[in-house]
């Protein structure tokens, strides 16, 4: 039975077919939350009214209520408790995805830029041909094909089952900011146009809002933090470690002993095809008084350690 609200459902006028994130356990905080998948027609769910957008409005937006939904056991997805790990490992796909949106979302305006200028004079000549005008559109060009790239990037590292959560993370936040400066540009060079609801720049510029809310905002993708410190044994550390690595691609080449730490040693691994390329590089499994800290690790390796150390 699950009651709540959920605000911001993309395509929710549409959807058949829900994945809701609800609490089982309230005493055990994030690892009550379970998922669950649930039908429209489901006795006690109900899809709330349409929001009214800025931008992206081709895409619906609704709230899901809930009110004594009854939910099968068999719709459980994954397992109780587990709920937390579906979501966060949806989220680096979920980047490389918006990524792809910014660079759509620059790549017309950019071209409407380019052809309004040429159509749009001043001083008895198309704005195009004064040299700060171009200045302008070949920095926007040039920071337009480095975001595709490393969209592009993020996404043949997943799909080749490489670790990809930072390029996928970096590949998002740096999309989003140049769709905002590529846009925000289209807008001046049409002048009045550009301010107009409706036209092509302005109707762009309103879609890049959607890019700060999703999949974490961007200023938070991009803060960083300190090592984070477990409670758990340092064997415990290891067969997590191990673990991680090997599923990200990693030959574990050997471990060291070195006082109260354990230095990992490992290299790109060759996919289950025999021992790896390269020259091994280390990772530290550092205690402190009743603490662990991973020192020098892949960042995407440190997400999966922390998501495993926390079920």
């Amino acid at each position: 039975m699950l009651d709540g609200r959920k605000l911001w459902i993309t395509n929710g006028a549409e959807a058949g077919l829900f994945v809701v994130f609800a609490n089982s356990d309230l005493t055990k905080g994030y690892k009550g939350i379970t998922a669950f998948a649930v039908e429209r027609g489901f006795n006690g769910f109900s899809v709330g009214k349409k929001e009214d957008k800025l931008g992206i409005r081709a895409s619906s937006t609704c709230e899901l209520i809930l009110d004594g939904c009854e939910v099968p056991a068999t719709n459980v997805v994954g397992e109780v408790g587990l709920g937390y790990k579906v979501a966060i490992e949806t989220l680096n796909t979920g980047r490389i995805g918006i990524g792809a949106q910014m660079i759509g979302v620059a790549r017309g305006a950019l071209a409407a830029a380019l052809k309004y200028a040429k159509e749009r004079t001043q001083f008895g000549k198309p704005i195009a041909e004064f040299q700060a005008v171009q200045f302008q559109l070949a920095q926007a060009a040039t920071e337009l094909e480095a975001a595709r790239l490393m969209v592009y990037n993020a996404a043949r590292l997943e799909a080749a089952g490489e670790p990809y959560t930072t390029q996928a993370a970096m590949a998002k936040l740096f999309a989003s900011q140049v769709a905002e400066r590529v846009t925000s540009l289209a807008v001046e060079l049409f002048g009045g146009y550009g301010y107009t609801k409706g036209e092509d720049p302005m109707r762009r510029y309103h879609a890049l809002a959607i890019a700060a809310l999703v999949a974490f905002a961007a200023p938070l993708t991009a803060q960083g933090k300190g090592p984070k410190k477990y409670a758990v044994t340092n064997d415990r550390a290891l067969v997590v470690t191990r673990e991680v690595l090997v599923k990200q691609g990693y030959e574990v080449v050997r471990v060291e002993n070195s006082g109260r730490d354990y230095v990992v040693w490992y290299r790109r691994g060759n996919r289950g095809r025999g021992k790896g390329k390269g020259p091994p590089v280390k990772m530290v499994i550092h205690r402190t008084e009743d603490r662990v800290v991973f020192l020098s690790a892949p960042s995407a390796v440190l997400v999966d350690i922390d998501i495993r150390l926390k079920l």
